[in-house]
């Protein structure tokens, strides 16, 4: 069965689809290239703002067309979702059935929420990366709703725990504790935050969480993102309001997994996407 990706920003490195967002990789090359291998037909929509719906649904084979999250960018989301919303229509008309793929939840979104309203009552069905993500979804949609949760990127390792010994809670065997260790640093209780940028505001509001940890190890909180500058910044305006046995450090990398790799036992989830990617 021909299987159609449509998308606004998929790259391409020789016959390789690439991507430096994440919810592109995980959402739709990673399951695209899983349904090739199963022996699909399988198709990636190139869109662009100067795409003409009419066109891209002619040359649409029967079978199923996913619309996947569109790209947050002010400047150009309103036509961005006006051109998906207008080959939604024609792409069922023409018998294509249409699945939207949801893995955030946006329905309040000032941007996208009136957009993603529409596209889940729009289409034929929707696919939803989590249980608590696919009961949202069904308070905005009477259309079916499957859930199909994120793949891994790259092999599956064995996870890496082994925690630090925590300092005693009486002062006195703290005191003595650090005297034999000749005042050598104990080593950090390390964990990890790794997502978008967009939510870094979220991460800076759950670091003063973290303050109690301090109590009994020095932290280290990694921050695997995107390279910004503005990483760094919030990196150090963190480290200056918290304790210093708290320090959050900036591992920017492209693509986030390499970075993820090397580091930590426990990851932290971003605030407001916690509930739906329960």
């Amino acid at each position: 069965m021909p299987i159609t990706w449509a998308a606004f920003n998929i790259k391409w490195q020789g016959d390789r689809p690439v991507s430096s967002a994440a919810s592109v990789r995980y959402r739709l090359i990673v399951p695209a290239q899983a349904h090739a291998a199963s022996g699909h037909e399988v198709k990636f929509l190139q869109l662009g703002l100067d795409s003409r719906p009419e066109e891209v649904a002619r040359d649409l084979a029967a079978g199923v067309l996913v619309v996947p999250k569109l790209s947050p960018d002010v400047s150009v989301f309103d036509r961005m979702a006006t051109l998906m919303l207008d080959l939604i229509g024609r792409a069922r008309e023409r018998g294509v059935r249409v699945l939207v793929d949801v893995s955030d939840d946006h329905f309040s979104d000032p941007l996208r929420g009136k957009y993603l309203a529409r596209a889940v009552k729009e289409c034929d069905g929707v696919v939803a990366s989590t249980p608590a993500m696919a009961a949202i979804v069904r308070a905005h949609t009477a259309k079916p709703v499957q859930v199909v949760g994120d793949p891994y990127e790259g092999p599956q390792g064995t996870p890496r725990f082994d925690p630090p010994a925590p300092w005693p809670s009486r002062l006195l065997a703290h005191l003595l504790r650090t005297l034999l260790s000749g005042g050598r640093r104990s080593r950090p209780l390390r964990l990890l935050w790794f997502g978008h940028e967009s939510n870094l505001e979220s991460l800076a509001l759950q670091i003063p969480r973290l303050r109690s940890l301090t109590a009994r190890y020095p932290v280290e909180v990694h921050v695997v993102t995107s390279p910004r500058p503005e990483i760094v910044s919030l990196c150090e305006r963190l480290d200056g309001d918290h304790s210093p046995a708290l320090k959050p450090q900036p591992q920017c990398c492209e693509p986030f997994a390499l970075a993820a790799a090397a580091f930590g036992f426990l990851a932290l989830h971003s605030a407001r996407s916690a509930m739906a990617r329960a």
